[in-house]
């Protein structure tokens, strides 16, 4: 019985001696925390950190360590020491620290560009943007970013960023600042993608001009425009090989684009229609009028409820049936001459004579 009582003692003295211990090597930093000696605490919390199983001691310790971090950044940030604050600020890993890590990236890329650093500036700007980005300082960068993306050459990334500007901060002052600078580089992407259009790659052209209508810019009317008249070339491209049906998505896509050529492209598809009631007239030369008749049909994928078509279509109907009839009398005018029937021959001959003079 004392054997049990003694090992329950030497086990308990155990555990609230690991206790004390793992509790002193704690205090010793937080001590040197509370006394504002944070180099000494971090120092003293790393080591605790990587030893220490207990959580909740674990959790303050971390709390207080980036509370060293941050006590010593604003010390180095009052001395306007940015890139010390900034390291400091980042160590710290808190939402404190992230308001004024900001103001160090910031005040760093802007030393950066009065050396002409621009690769360096970037870095500070890209921080920003890409890991504080609710900072008050988002559109200035995007402002200043867009400079010099535009000095450097990288025109596409320019633009991205203005987009994003746009899309972010329509009414900022920045935004509207730096307008005229994105309006400068239209242009010339505009060229470029109808470079693609006059060596008849309407399609590369289409995509390119898409891509440009969706900066905000004085230029995306023009843009639109330029876009109209490439699917009106592509309508004609797919009209040689007489898919009609595709013509006229594409004639409806010009139409999306650029509303003022309604009647252009009215008068395109009834020009169409004309040049199918040509190919359906030759056919009736030869009295084909089924066949005619699919032809002209075809005018219904351009123009669906097109009255002159239909009405073009009765007319054949018509001219099928006398043409039926003037065979018929015909037949019936030489049964008539075979048996030396002269009279009603010629009657006969003469009705379907009448028809065939009629068409």
């Amino acid at each position: 019985m004392k054997t049990k009582i003694s090992l329950s003692i030497i086990i308990l003295m155990i555990f609230v001696s690991g206790n004390c211990l793992i509790n002193s090597k704690f205090n010793i930093p937080h001590q040197l925390y509370m006394k504002s000696n944070y180099v000494m605490a971090i120092k003293h919390f790393d080591d605790f950190l990587e030893t220490s199983d207990n959580g909740a001691l674990s959790t303050q310790a971390e709390l207080e360590r980036s509370d060293c971090y941050y006590q010593l950044g604003v010390k180095a940030y009052d001395n306007r020491n940015w890139l010390l604050a900034s390291r400091l600020f980042f160590l710290s890993n808190s939402s404190i620290a992230d308001d004024k890590l900001d103001d160090c990236y910031f005040e760093l890329a802007k030393k950066q560009l009065l050396e002409h650093s621009l690769t360096s500036a970037l870095e500070y700007y890209h921080n920003i943007v890409t890991y504080i980005q609710d900072s008050e300082y988002i559109p200035e960068i995007l402002y200043n970013r867009i400079k010099i993306y535009i000095e450097m050459g990288n025109n596409l990334s320019a633009f991205n960023d203005y987009h994003f500007l746009w899309e972010n901060h329509p009414d900022n002052s920045y935004r509207l600042e730096i307008q005229p600078f994105i309006d400068d580089l239209m242009p010339s992407f505009i060229d470029e993608a109808l470079s693609f259009r006059d060596s008849l790659n309407y399609d590369i052209a289409v995509d390119m001009l898409k891509k440009l209508s969706q900066y905000p810019s004085t230029f995306q009317g023009n843009i639109f425009i330029h876009i109209s008249d490439l699917y009106l070339l592509k309508a004609d491209e797919v009209l040689v090989m007489k898919q009609y049906e595709l013509a006229r998505d594409y004639l409806n896509l010009s139409l999306e684009n650029d509303a003022t050529k309604k009647e252009v492209i009215s008068r395109k598809a009834e020009d169409i229609c004309s040049l199918i009631f040509e190919e359906g007239n030759q056919l009736l030369i030869s009295f084909q009028f089924d066949e005619a008749i699919e032809i002209y049909k075809n005018c219904y994928k351009i123009l669906p409820e097109y009255q002159v078509c239909t009405t073009l279509i009765n007319e054949v109907n018509d001219k099928k049936k006398s043409y039926l009839s003037a065979l018929e009398f015909e037949n019936i005018a030489m049964q008539y001459e075979e048996k030396k029937e002269y009279t009603p021959a010629y009657s006969n001959y003469n009705k379907s004579y009448n028809l065939f003079k009629t068409d």
